[in-house]
């Protein structure tokens, strides 16, 4: 390589350089200068220009409001196969028994496809729109969540679409589930309501429009707390419920104590008050209403993670016999995480206390028997295996379960049910 080559190559290398990463105008000046002294052409200049000009139109999204800083995309994708079989049994006032066997789940699904979108709207605003589609036999899109946010040094105010904290196991994210899906105690709590139908999910929690503050108190490290006003209905996609004029207030308080970077234990209160319609009613009574209670602990230490919450309610004329009722559950799940492999075990409780309910309701896909029950449980047995890192992961699990009871009103029958389950997801998250 001779002398005048050498300062050539280095000359071009350098133009490229500079012009990979933007084309302000002193680089521009940059390369006249060097189209004056010969070192490349104008040809080569206008080349280098117009390459730089692409890649960053490529990598430039513009907002339309002058003061947003910031827009985040982001997403889920689930994809699942899964089969359930329930073989049940029914036995009438007279005592005769007959065999109840539904034909089985068996099936691929789209489980979630989801895009979320959050803007920095000047030094203290956020506005945030999620969306989630999906495919299978209950095929549906609807609005996640959306609203505006305000933070300030003691908390959030947010306005809008958003899960109300109640049900831990609900208000988590689906993608940081342990179990491949919720439980039936969290389904019957959370799941779609249908007013005036009689074994109809209690449909208390899950998505309330309103007005929610988040906050934490001063010097004191570690507490949360946080009240809502809200629609006094549930926008669940599955829910039939009328648009009234009530509003529930929601409140919660939880206490996290931070040991070290690998361990803590968070424990808190769930509180929720619907003061009055004909949402939960199942009788003929003219009205209703909700107090709601969920104490939970969470804890992680190491590679191993607990969780355990109780969910109950007081339903006026909530039984099917027109009489108060008091449903409740219980969740208890413990995972074991060590390098990409996770174990985990989830035990569910349901009481429905003469409310009754169906198995298709509480366990998702369930063939339904057509039967309404009391009383149910479950265990799921699985294992999540993370192939990058958080980002993307593939589970597996075994659930079996059991229904039986029935309330006052099903007709003097007692229908008891086994289930078993299989599921496997592919999650990405992006």
């Amino acid at each position: 390589m001779n002398k005048t080559t050498l300062p050539l190559l280095t000359a071009i290398a350098t133009a490229a350089f500079v012009f990979a990463g933007s084309a302000h105008a002193q680089d521009k000046a940059t390369l006249d200068l060097l189209v004056r002294k010969g070192v490349i052409t104008a040809a080569e200049a206008d080349q280098l220009v117009n390459e730089t000009k692409s890649k960053d139109v490529s990598k430039k999204v513009e907002a339309k409001g002058p003061d947003t800083k910031r827009i985040t995309i982001g997403g889920l994708v689930q994809t699942q196969y899964q089969f359930l079989s329930v073989d049940g049994k029914t036995t009438n006032a007279s005592g005769v028994s007959s065999d109840n066997e539904p034909a089985n789940t068996n099936r691929f699904e789209l489980r979630r496809a989801q895009i979320d979108f959050d803007a920095k709207i000047g030094s203290d605003w956020n506005a945030f729109v999620s969306f989630i589609a999906e495919d299978g036999a209950s095929a549906r899109d609807y609005l996640d969540k959306a609203g505006i946010t305000y933070s300030t040094d003691f908390g959030k105010l947010t306005a809008g679409l958003r899960k109300v904290n109640f049900a831990v196991e609900e208000y988590t994210s689906s993608s940081k589930l342990f179990a491949i899906e919720r439980s039936i105690a969290t389904n019957y709590f959370a799941g779609g309501v249908k007013p005036g139908t009689l074994g109809s999910r209690l449909g208390f929690a899950s998505r309330h429009v309103g007005v929610y503050w988040d906050g934490a108190l001063p010097g004191a490290d570690g507490l949360e707390y946080g009240l809502s006003v809200t629609s006094g209905y549930q926008n669940s996609v599955s829910s039939a419920t009328a648009v009234n004029n009530q509003v529930n207030v929601w409140a919660y308080a939880q206490y996290t104590l931070k040991i070290d970077d690998t361990t803590n234990i968070q424990v808190g209160f769930n509180f929720g008050w619907q003061p009055g319609d004909d949402t939960y009613t199942v009788s003929s009574e003219p009205d209703s209403e909700v107090i709601g209670y969920n104490p939970f602990i969470k804890a992680t230490m190491g590679g191993a993670s607990l969780q355990g919450e109780f969910l109950g309610a007081w339903v006026k004329h909530g039984a099917a016999d027109g009489s108060d009722a008091s449903p409740y559950g219980v969740n208890a799940t413990a995972a074991y995480r060590f390098g990409d492999i996770e174990p985990v075990v989830r035990y569910s409780y349901l009481q429905g206390d003469g409310r009754g309910f169906s198995n298709k309701d509480v366990w998702r896909s369930s063939p339904s028997t057509g039967k309404l029950y009391d009383e149910a449980w479950t265990i799921f047995a699985g294992v999540n295996y993370y192939l990058m890192k958080d980002t993307v992961k593939i589970s597996a699990g075994y659930e079996h379960a059991r229904f039986s009871g029935a309330p006052a009103a099903n007709n003097g029958s007692a229908s008891r049910a086994n289930g078993d389950g299989v599921r496997v997801q592919l999650q990405a998250i992006f």
